[in-house]
């Protein structure tokens, strides 16, 4: 899905137009006017484009020029567009409209904005961390709110170690005979050989473990080159317009066909559109369809197509 600037026009190129009646031969001559574009923003019902008189020149197999105005991409969010001329086939894009910093900062070279706005939850202003983050520290004003007594200490009563005295009622003969039981040298030395049992893993086990992750690196990339290729394959068959017939008995939302070849629920979300018989030039979306049988399930059509009627999927 591309994304788009909001409040920006953008001219891109929408297609192919095919004609109605074959589903494959190029329309390379319409004539796109206001009420053919029409656009739905982010969900709302479709209206027709805010051009008065869009400039929609065909480019190449069908292929056209249509553009977007500050208006239509006024609104965030998904942006749908769709053209169904006279003569062809419906066409249709999907965007995604962001706001202009995102936008920036994925394809030019803004940077996304991260203010900080709360700390824990609790709404924060520059003003809060004013000597830190605006004009720096400063030890005449910034001071710890709590213990801003004095500019200079001169004494404190309440400090113990102030003086001989209270030094000697600490270190006391008691309290070395406790620091001698406790073995503080036995325990140093085995602090010491759990370091050195970390390092040393450190130096060959460490090694050897990132040699596994990227031999497993290696194997992961061979398997999504892989998948690649596999999608790539699946999206060109899931793209493709597609011809077919009924067979035995179509109604108006189910009938077998013809088709074979193709993986299950290939086509739901495209479109049927009946080339021959009765109800030429009706369509429905599809909702199922199932390799063993061929039958396809799709919206309610206006009447039942009959076995041999053609279609197109598209």
């Amino acid at each position: 899905m591309q994304y788009l600037k909001q409040s920006t026009a953008k001219t891109f190129r929408i297609g192919p137009f095919l004609d109605e009646d074959n589903g494959k031969s190029a329309e390379p001559a319409l004539t796109i006017v206001q009420a053919d574009i029409q656009i739905s923003k982010a969900g709302a019902a479709f209206a027709q484009t805010s051009a008065g008189s869009p400039t929609t020149t065909h480019d190449s197999d069908g292929w056209y020029q249509c553009p977007l105005t500050t208006a239509d991409t006024g609104t965030l969010g998904l942006l749908d567009v769709q053209i169904h001329v006279a003569g062809a086939l419906p066409v249709w894009r999907h965007f995604n409209v962001v706001p202009a910093n995102i936008f920036d900062s994925m394809f030019s070279t803004d940077k996304l904005q991260v203010d900080v706005t709360q700390l824990g939850g609790v709404a924060q202003s520059a003003t809060d961390l004013k000597h830190f983050a605006d004009t720096g520290y400063d030890p005449a004003t910034s001071k710890v709110e709590g213990v801003k007594l004095a500019d200079t200490t001169t004494t404190n009563t309440d400090m113990v170690g102030t003086n001989s005295a209270a030094l000697a009622s600490v270190c006391t003969e008691a309290r070395l005979v406790e620091l001698a039981a406790a073995n503080l040298p036995a325990v140093i030395d085995t602090i010491g050989t759990n370091v050195g049992a970390v390092l040393n893993d450190t130096e060959v086990g460490l090694p050897n473990r990132l040699t596994n992750i990227d031999g497993a690196l290696g194997q992961i990339d061979t398997v999504v080159d892989a998948v690649l290729v596999d999608t790539a394959e699946l999206q060109a068959k899931a793209t493709a317009v597609v011809s077919g017939a009924f067979t035995g008995t179509p109604t108006t939302t189910t009938g077998n066909t013809d088709l074979t070849g193709f993986a299950a629920n290939v086509f739901i979300d495209r479109y049927i559109y009946i080339t021959s018989g009765t109800y030429q030039g009706g369509f429905a979306k599809i909702t199922d369809y199932v390799v063993a049988s061929g039958v396809l399930t799709y919206e309610a059509l206006s009447g039942a197509p009959a076995a041999t009627d053609t279609f197109v999927i598209a």
